[in-house]
């Protein structure tokens, strides 16, 4: 997976009145993707893509949301193994040190 866009955002002011950083990054495996796709053409709208990334004083937190609970949505079963392997990529990213 790779970063393909980046957005970001002002969320909220710290005590000393700045901006606190929240990054979101749009990440796409094409091959994961397209796999999805060829069992459920309607799920384009239900990829989990993005990661976040944000930071308080102290700590930076990135997070993403549980691809098997998005893609049960689609109420295909097959997916099941996608949502499996595109979890354990993002856990690697996250849990990178």
């Amino acid at each position: 997976m790779c970063p393909r866009s980046t957005c970001t955002l002002p969320c909220g002011k710290s005590s000393a009145g700045e901006a606190k950083p929240y990054l979101i990054l749009d990440v796409c495996n094409p091959q994961l993707a397209r796999r999805g796709l060829e069992i459920e053409p309607g799920l384009g709208l239900l990829l989990p893509r993005n990661v976040v990334v944000r930071r308080d004083q102290c700590s930076t937190y990135l997070s993403a949301i549980e691809p098997a609970s998005v893609l049960q949505l689609a109420g295909t079963p097959e997916l099941e193994p996608i949502a499996r392997e595109t979890r354990q990529r993002l856990e690697r990213v996250i849990e990178r040190d």
